[in-house]
């Protein structure tokens, strides 16, 4: 095979290093960009951008060849997505569980069927399926868990908002995804691709995070388009020790129906079985956790919970799964399935969601902290409205999620930052020390020690010391003055 050039690939790097990775989409001049995030916690750093909004950096492939097929590097737009994905293959592990479920079932019956043809309820033979039915549904879950991504295969992908098409493969159709994340894992990402009624339909191995996000871009399925739902293993299933008790009681719940349908007849033993049906298919229904741009929802059965980000601080992994901390202190737990040390699916999954959490409450703050900026500003008002207003704003209670605690973060966060013009920084510590919160005043001392600028420096001054209306508009007038003659600067 000849020698070709391929065309190559541009990705313009941001200059601001925390607004994450950028692929430019599109194919025109007039194309606008679409920014891809990295992951919270990715520490790359760019090369100097050069003197615009963002500096293009230009990627030659190596000539194509037969070798260099597999390794093409990937196109993104807008509407499509064009490379090789690893696909790790999970129809084995599918067909171990739903093996496991049937021998299971096949089990039960089995055993129910014995014990009334032999009128022999607890008899050596009805003991026997029974032992024989829960040591292999045990061995066929293990075998489940152990086979999950081992066989992998390259594969030419292209993908766009009709679906996504892998070479020799069914293509699969966007309205069958529901969401999409990303795995992080200690050698190369994975992508998972949810269906409609919540499983992974594909798991696909990408080259870096960059790709990653490129391809749930090309199918709109990223975090700032589409909330993602996980289905969590059921409790009883978390871990060695919960399975093991949950078949102790399963055992021990089979012999005294059958010790009761020895005493009080054949009706005993069919509600005693099920009762132990009814009671395993509630153990086993899976905990569905969805991560949008508002929150969080956990739901199991009918326990629902919403967690807002407004609400919500921060969140951290644990040995069980991870936690959802608010603003109050109260810790959410969301136990995960269990996972070992090293590479492990389990773990890997945990820190999918943790990641996703993290993107989405970081792009709510953001969003939080530009409405706040817009709401600071005077707008034409009196100096008395607009201290008013200012008072008023930080003034939402903690119920409210569109105006509680995220929105003072969101304040804060303007105040302390000195790339903040300086009257948004005044505007913003008399709407902060508005809120009545007992650090306010002390936090709003400490900043003003680290502020060059007299006005600002007075104004902070004021507002933690309790000023009047007036004096706070004299304060901000002066602020204003002060920033429009450009000093200091």
């Amino acid at each position: 095979m000849s020698s070709a050039r391929t065309p190559a690939m541009h990705l313009p790097v941001p200059t601001d290093p925390h607004a994450g990775a950028a692929a430019r989409v599109g194919g025109g001049a007039h194309a606008a960009p679409s920014r891809i995030p990295l992951p919270p916690g990715d520490r790359r750093r760019a090369k100097p951008p050069l003197p615009s909004e963002t500096a293009t950096v230009t990627i030659h492939p190596p000539p194509m060849t037969q070798d260099a097929a597999a390794r093409t590097p990937p196109r993104a737009s807008a509407s499509r997505f064009e490379g090789t994905l690893v696909l790790h293959d999970s129809h084995r592990a599918r067909m171990l569980r739903a093996a496991a479920l049937a021998w299971l079932a096949g089990g039960l019956v089995g055993g129910i069927v014995l014990g009334l043809a032999t009128r022999q309820t607890l008899g050596p033979l009805t003991l026997a399926v029974l032992v024989a039915t829960l040591a292999g549904s045990g061995v066929l879950l293990e075998l489940a868990r152990r086979a999950g991504g081992d066989r992998k295969k390259r594969l030419a992908a292209t993908a766009d908002a009709r679906g996504l098409e892998l070479a020799g493969r069914r293509p699969v159709a966007a309205r069958a995804l529901a969401a999409g994340y990303v795995v992080p894992t200690d050698r190369t990402p994975r992508v998972c691709l949810v269906g409609q009624r919540g499983e992974v339909v594909l798991e696909l191995g990408v080259a870096n995070e960059t790709e990653a996000h490129a391809l749930l871009t090309a199918l709109d399925l990223e975090v700032s388009t589409r909330a993602a739902e996980y289905r969590l293993a059921p409790g009883v299933l978390r871990g060695h020790r919960r399975s093991a008790v949950a078949a102790a009681l399963l055992a021990v719940w089979g012999l005294l129906t059958a010790l009761a349908a020895k005493a009080l007849g054949p009706a005993s033993l069919a509600i005693g079985l099920l009762g132990m049906l009814a009671a395993f298919a509630v153990a086993a229904t899976p905990t569905v956790l969805r991560v949008g741009r508002d929150g969080v929802a956990i739901r199991w059965l009918r326990r629902r919970r919403f967690v807002a980000y407004a609400e919500l601080e921060r969140v951290e992994p644990t040995l069980e799964g991870l936690a959802l901390v608010t603003g109050a202190g109260e810790r959410v737990a969301v136990v995960t399935p269990p996972f070992e040390e090293g590479e492990d699916p389990a773990r890997e999954l945990r820190d999918a969601i943790v990641a996703r959490i993290d993107t989405a409450l970081a792009g709510y703050r953001a969003r939080a902290q530009a409405a706040a900026s817009a709401r600071l500003e005077r707008g034409g008002r009196a100096t008395d409205a607009w201290v008013g207003g200012l008072q008023k704003l930080a003034g939402g209670s903690a119920e409210d999620y569109r105006l509680g605690a995220v929105t003072r973060d969101a304040l804060w966060h303007l105040v302390e930052d000195p790339g903040v013009p300086l009257p948004t920084r005044a505007a913003a510590a008399v709407a902060a020390g508005a809120t009545g919160e007992p650090e306010a005043g002390p936090r709003l001392r400490a900043t003003a020690r680290a502020v060059a600028s007299p006005a600002l420096r007075a104004a902070l001054d004021g507002v933690a010391s309790g000023a009047d209306p007036a004096a706070l508009g004299r304060a901000l007038e002066a602020v204003d003055e002060e920033a429009r003659r450009g000093q200091p600067v």
